[in-house]
Parts: C-alpha cells; structure tokens; sequence
C-alpha cells in the first residue's frame, strides 16, 4: 500500500534569502487529504560562501586593493561569485615596515556581506616573489590527451595589481599538472615560478576544463516523467540530448546514465534526482531531474480471499500444500479477484500464502489462512443435481409434497454418493441443503432443482407406438415439405389433446419442436417420427367396400383352404394394382398378411375380409318369366305389387325354404327374406316393364282365313287380303295410327302409336287350298316381354330374355313350322333365362 504522497499546493518563492511560507497537501494511505503550511528558510549569500584571505606582501606606503587579498575560492574550495563586491571596512597601516591588519567587507547579489580580517606583510624593498603576483588564468580549455605550457596558464600582476611579464629568465613549470586524460571534466594542477634570483612564488592552483562530447550536448530533463510508486527509475528515461542552444538531438551511441542520487519513489508525489551521464570519450554530466511518482497497481488493487470462510480451498494439510492444492488457490485468487490486470502473476507458497505481482512489478500479499482451510466431507463430494426439475405451482412457497418430491430427486441423484448418516432437507424455495456426518454442509440452489409448471409439464407428446405407424420419407436427412407437414399431421393424430395454440416446428431430419402457449417446449426425435419409405407406404391394401361382398364362411374361426383362397382372390380383385411379387398369406380367421417384394407388409383383418355364410348366400331366387306391365314403375298399386308377389312365389315355389317373405316395393323391386334374416333382391326392372298400346289392346283375329297357294310364301296379294281381314277385323278396336305388316308366313305384326307391337300368327289368318277349314276360335294374342334379370341387393348377376307363349290354337291339325319355331324358341329362351345366371356371389 502507498506511503502517502505530499504535494505543493501553494509554492513558496524560494528567489530571496529568509524564512519563505508555502502550503502542501498531503494524501495519506486511506485517500483521505490534509493541508499544511510549511515555512523554509532560504540561506542568504553570506551563509553560503565563507571567503578567506590569502598572503599578501607590498612596500611601506602602499595599501593593496581589497579584492587582492580575498582568495579567489572560501575557505571550503567554492568558488566565489564573480558579481560579488570587495571594499576595505578597515585599511591596514602600511606606513611602516612589518605586519598590518585591515579588514576587507565581502558584499554579495543579495545585499548580504561577509567582514573578513586580512593581515599583510609590509617591507621596504620586495623580492620578486613579492614584486609579481601569479594567478591562475580563467577559461583554460585543452583538448583530451593534449598538453598546456604552464607559462600559458598564468597571469602576472605586478604590486600595483597591473598587468605585467615576468623577469626575464624567470623558470616557470608545474608542480603538479593537471590530468588532461579526463574529458569533459575541470581539472587542477599547481604552477611554481622560480625568478632569476632562485626565489620561488607560493604554488597557484589553475584549473583547466579538458574539452569533451560533454562539452557538445546539452543534457536536459525530460518533462512529464511519471512511474509507479516503489518502482525503480531508469535514469536514461528522465533526460534527454539537446544541442547547445537548446535544440533537441539524439545521444551519441554508447552514452550511459547513471543515477548520483535516485529519486525516492516510496511514496506519491514529486520527486527530485541526479543523474550522471557518460559519454562515450568518459565526459560526463549531471542534471537533476523531476519524476512524478503515482499509485502503483498494488495502489490500486486490493485483494483478498474468499469473503465466505467455507469458500477457501480446502486442503488435507495447511502447513503442506500439494502442487494440485497451490493451483487451486491460484484459481481462488483468481475466481475472487477477477478485476486483476492482465499479466498478473500468482504464487503460492507450502502454507497457502499467495504473492500477486502485477504487470509493473509491484506486489501484493494474501495470507494463506484467508485462502485455505483443512478439508471436510462437503469439501470431497459434490452433490449431483437431479436431471429433472420439480415443477411448483409457486418457486417461493413449495408445499410439502413438492419439497418431499425435491428431497427424493435429490437423494435419488446421489444414492452412491452420499455417505452413510447425509441428512438432507429442503427450504420453501427449493434449496436443498445435504448435512454429512461431519456436520459439513453443501447446498443446491432451489433453481437447479424446482422450475414454475408449464404446460410441458400436462403433456407428454409422443410419436407413433408402433414404428411401422412412422411417417415414411424418402431421405431420413433431408425431408421435404411435404414430409415435414405428414410429420406436424401424425404428431396432431397421436396427441389429440395437445392445448390451442400448440405450435409444431419440424426440422430436415425430422425432429420436432412442440412450443406450447406458454412458451414451454417439448421435443419429439426424428427417429421416433418418420421412417425410410417402403413398398407398402405407397399402397393401402383394403377388404371389399360392401360388408356383403366380404367372403362368406361357415365358420369365421376356422377357414377352409377353399375359404382361404377365395379370400386371396377377393383381396387381389379389389387391390388390382399390388405390384408384381405381392404375396398374401390369410390365416384360420381370414386376417390377411400381404407381403409386398421389399419385405415389408401390410394386414387387413379377417373382420374386413370374411363374415357368416347365410341362406341368402346358399340361394338364388329365380326371376319369373313374365314381367308384370304396370301404370307407373315407380308407383306400383297394391294389384300391381301382389301380381309381381305372385309371379316370384310361383317361379320359386321348389326353391325358397319355408318361412321365407316375399315383400314387392313401389318400384318392384322384390325383397327375400330368409328364415335366418339374410336377404336377396330382385329389381324391380327384372319384374315390371312400362304398360304399352300392345298391353291394353288385343287385336281381334278375322273369322275367316285367307286361302292361299303356299302358306310359307304369300303372294302381295295374298297378303293384302290378309292385311284387309285383320283391319276389318280390328276398325273400332286399334288405336288410330296403328300399323300392320304381314309377313311371307301371313304372320301378322301391329305396331301401335308407342311403338309397342302385337303378333298374329299366320296360321290363324291363311290356310292351305284345298284345305277347306277357313274358320278361327278360341284365339289369343300375347305381347313379347324381354330383358328379364334377377338383381341380388341390386347387383346384376344375369339376364333372362323369353316370348310370351301364343294362346292355344284350336285343333284343326294343322301344322305351322313358324308357330313351331316361336313355341321352341319361347322354351329355349326360357332355359337360358335360367342358366344364364352364372355363377353368383352370395352375400347378406
């Protein structure tokens, strides 16, 4: 920590002698600043110099001047001012021979003086030492390794104080001569003159400046120079080289700096040195300098150990730290002093004390009893937090349960971790705290272990149970739009009960994000959702549409390998379009496997393939030969219904099994219903045809036959005779535009209006010649029916077409090979009309 700092806050004027008053402001260790007034006395000159007087010899009546008898230096080797004034305060009585006493008033700059006693030797006659006064010259400059003649160094003044020359063959020589190896620096030596008559002048001292690099630069503080407290100065940093007139330039090379007098960087503030510099040829030079001493980074920086005493690092031994345990302080200082500048160096010592060097080199201590402490049970084991969060209603206030809940998780999570006797307990936010035998604790905060319910925390949205139900895609790593929308769709079918608002994301590879209303999120993996595509994605395999159409079996239980194979064949006629290499395997129970050439498969269950035979499905009704003509097909009367009952009763009568009703609807259409309640149907279209003109009118047969020559070809007038008979016969009973042709055989066609037609066969209407017998009776006329079918619940399962049978012709014996052939192509039609069903599906 800093020694404090003391600043000028008001300077004194230090440019005059006395007692001088300023003010500084002292800055101590806490920051905290004080004033205080300081008086400095300033020396006068007087108190500075000590002059002292030198030997002086002249001739009775003659006083020397003042400033000859005062030594050029004081008595401590300083030089005296040159501005400094020299005057007798008392003259020295020279008017006779032997010492005299006077004393010289010294007066300087300042206005100070000095008195000085001076004695001096007064004679009648002066030797030539005492004649001429030697001094040293001023400005004597030599250059480095030269040399100077020792006449060239004096001056000669005779006793007057005039300029003169010394007697000829005057010897003039050093005594001691200065060391002119020393560049840049004033050096001294001693000349002695011995004068022609063997006297010698007292040595004087001269000094000789020897010329060096010193002498070409001007070494000048530099401004502004600030550094750390406690650290140390490079004095090379403080000046800097400018020429001799001021101007800034650089050092030689091989300039050294050194310092005389460091300056005292203890504490904070302004502070003085003195540094020598060195050039390259040994000249030197000093200049006091000015370095601004500020806070170092220690000054700035406090640091400490862990404000928690449970938060230094346990150890097994303080007074022996491992490696391991003094990197964990390290960590420690770090952790708790994370504001330290970078480059800031740790080191610990065998008992936890850590030294932090910072980037400037100043330091700080922390003692190891704030970083370490012998180890626990909390210290070896770290609690592990449970996977899942319990959610609460209120993170503040768990209730019990929630808290018990806590409690198990977290004892759960640590079963092998904890040791024998750990107790933990839960507070009203969650926070678990786990109490070990030693009575060490650790905790884990309540937000590692409750959260707030969400909706997640209701639903648990699955994908499809059965993985074949997987959407099937064509590349599992990049599905398509499609794709991902079949993915949304599945995950909507599987979980219904997912809230409103409920939002699904799916990515290239299928997983899916669930972000519910609240914002809480659930996540489906892709491999639970979607699949490689397969041959039985692209089919749905299906029993037929109609219930009734289902194969019916005698026992649902146990098919027969006929009732198997008719299984197979109604699969494969209505899923025509399975691809080549299909197979179908059906099972006791009719469940159909369908195994498509890729190996995978699809079922249909039995329930949609097969079902109860029934009597329906043993027995055919048979369609009467007759259609009932009717009115309106559409609206039968009740007549019309019980005629159509009657034709479908009797053309069954050996074929229905007793207890079977017969029930006729509007449009004729016949319904079956058997004993065990099964039903067939016969359509109404195969039962009633529209009424026409040939039904409501019988055309009358003449009474007479025509006679002709061959009653197989009639001649145009034969037949004209016969049209004749059968118009006469019939004015007052055809409708009018009614039309009548007569064939080669005299068979005769009347088409009426609607286009309905009536037959007269031609044996009722000519005879042979010659035959004899031209009379008719008992004759009836029937219209053709056609298109019969039978219709079993409306399917069309065949078509009956026969003649309505001519009446009965009277007993003439006569035969007629067209009334022949009508008779056996009534009967053959008639069998057809029963053969012609086919083979049929038998069905409820």
């Amino acid at each position: 920590m800093p020694a404090g700092s003391i600043e000028w806050k008001d300077t004194p004027d230090l440019t005059t002698p006395g007692d001088k008053t300023g003010s500084v402001e002292v800055t101590f260790p806490d920051e905290s600043k004080k004033d205080t007034d300081v008086t400095i006395y300033v020396k006068t000159d007087a108190e500075t110099y000590d002059p002292q007087p030198q030997p002086w010899t002249t001739t009775v009546g003659k006083t020397p001047k003042a400033d000859e008898i005062i030594s050029s230096t004081d008595k401590n080797g300083k030089k005296m001012p040159s501005d400094a004034e020299y005057t007798w305060k008392t003259e020295p009585n020279t008017s006779k021979s032997g010492e005299a006493s006077g004393e010289v008033t010294v007066t300087y700059d300042d206005g100070s003086h000095d008195d000085v006693s001076v004695t001096i030797n007064v004679k009648d006659k002066l030797d030539d030492n005492e004649k001429y006064h030697i001094y040293g010259k001023d400005g004597l400059k030599v250059d480095k390794g030269q040399t100077l003649d020792p006449k060239d160094a004096i001056d000669v003044k005779d006793a007057d104080g005039n300029e003169t020359t010394l007697p000829e063959n005057s010897k003039v020589e050093w005594t001691k001569e200065p060391d002119f190896s020393q560049a840049g620096k004033d050096v001294t030596g001693e000349v002695t003159v011995t004068y022609p008559g063997g006297s010698k002048s007292d040595p004087v001292t001269v000094t000789v400046h020897v010329n060096g690099e010193s002498d070409n630069y001007k070494v000048a503080p530099k401004d502004d120079v600030t550094v750390p407290r406690g650290s140390q100065v490079d004095p090379e940093s403080t000046v800097v080289a400018q020429t001799p007139d001021g101007k800034p330039t650089s050092f030689p090379d091989g300039t050294k700096h050194e310092w005389i007098t460091k300056p005292d960087t203890d504490s904070t503030g302004k502070r003085t040195g003195v540094v020598k510099t060195t050039f390259p040829d040994g000249s030197t030079t000093t200049t006091t300098v000015s370095v601004t001493v500020e806070p170092n980074q220690s000054d700035k920086y406090d640091p400490k150990g862990p404000k928690n005493p449970d938060d230094r690092v346990p150890v097994k031994d303080p007074d022996h730290l491992t490696g391991g345990d003094e990197d964990k302080v390290k960590d420690e200082v770090g952790k708790v002093n994370p504001d330290l500048p970078k480059g800031t160096e740790v080191e610990v010592d065998d008992k936890g004390n850590a030294t932090i060097t910072y980037p400037d080199g100043s330091k700080d201590t922390i003692p190891g009893s704030d970083l370490v402490r012998q180890s626990k049970d909390a210290d070896k084991i770290t609690p592990k937090v449970p996977d899942t969060k319990v959610p609460v209603a209120d993170l503040s206030h768990l209730t019990e349960d929630e808290k018990d809940q806590v409690k198990t998780n977290v004892t759960d999570a640590n079963k092998d971790n904890f040791p024998d006797g750990s107790q933990v307990t839960v507070g009203d936010d969650g926070t678990a705290t786990v109490t070990y035998p030693d009575g060490s604790k650790d905790t884990i905060p309540g937000s590692d272990l409750v959260r707030p319910t969400k909706d997640k925390d209701n639903y648990d949205p699955q994908g499809p149970k059965n993985p074949d139900d997987r959407v099937p895609v064509k590349d599992q790593d990049h599905l398509t739009d499609g794709e991902k929308n079949d993915v949304k769709d599945e995950i909507g079918k599987e979980n219904p009960d997912l809230p409103k608002g409920t939002e699904v994301e799916v990515d290239d590879k299928g997983n899916a994000t669930i972000t519910y209303p609240d914002g809480s999120k659930d996540t489906i993996p892709g491999s639970d959702l979607v699949r490689p595509t397969k041959d039985k994605d692209n089919y749905d395999p299906q029993g037929p549409k109609d219930p009734d159409d289902r194969v019916p079996v005698k026992d649902q239980d146990h098919l027969t390998d006929g009732e198997k194979n008719d299984v197979k064949d109604e699969i494969g006629k209505e899923n025509p379009d399975l691809p080549k290499g299909t197979e179908v395997e059906v099972d006791d129970k009719g469940n159909a496997t369908i195994t498509y050439p890729d190996g995978s498969k699809d079922t249909i269950p039995g329930s949609d393939l097969v079902r109860q035979s029934k009597d329906a499905d043993k027995i055919t009704p048979k369609v009467p030969d007759t259609k009932v003509p009717v009115a309106d097909p559409s609206h039968l009367t009740d007549s019309e219904k019980d005629q159509v009952k009657t034709n479908v009763t009797d053309a069954n009568k050996d074929n229905l099994p007793s207890g079977s009703q017969i029930t006729v609807g509007n449009d004729g259409t016949t319904t079956v219903t058997y004993p065990d309640g099964s039903k067939d149907t016969i359509p109404g279209s195969d039962l009633v045809r529209q009424s026409t003109d040939a039904d409501k009118t019988t055309p009358s047969v003449p009474e007479t036959k025509v006679p002709v020559a061959d009653p197989s070809h009639l001649t145009d007038s034969e037949k004209d005779q016969v049209k004749t008979n059968v118009t006469d016969a019939n004015k007052d009973n055809l409708p009018s535009g009614s039309q009548i042709t007569v064939g080669n055989d005299g068979t005769t066609t009347v088409t009426y209006p609607d286009g309905s037609k009536d037959t007269i066969p031609g044996s009722q209407l000519v005879t042979a010649k010659g035959n004899g017998n031209t009379t008719n009776s008992n004759v009836k006329v029937t219209p053709t029916n056609t298109n019969n079918k039978i219709n079993k619940d409306n399917n069309s399962l065949g078509k009956n077409t026969a003649n309505a049978k001519a009446g009965e012709l009277p007993q003439t014996g006569e035969t007629n090979d067209s009334q022949k052939l009508s008779v056996i192509g009534m009967a053959l039609m008639g069998i057809l009309g029963l053969f012609g069903l086919g083979k049929k599906r038998k069905k409820d």
